[in-house]
């Protein structure tokens, strides 16, 4: 959930989703004594694989 990339669509119930699943990972990894410095790496590598997973739906679904 939340909004795209690419402008149009997009909801405040899963933008709110999509900042809670991140706040829980936070939290999480924070709790489980990750290094900050890991800590922002899995969360970008997180937003990198969901925009690769939505551009993915999106090519799907003009095809």
């Amino acid at each position: 959930g939340g909004s795209s990339i690419y402008g149009g669509v997009g909801s405040i119930p899963g933008t709110v989703l999509g900042v809670l699943i991140i706040a829980v990972l936070r939290n999480g990894l924070q709790l489980a004594g990750v290094s900050s410095t890991w800590q922002l790496f899995l969360l970008g590598v997180l937003l990198i694989v969901a925009v690769l997973i939505n551009e993915f739906l999106r090519r799907r679904e003009d095809a």
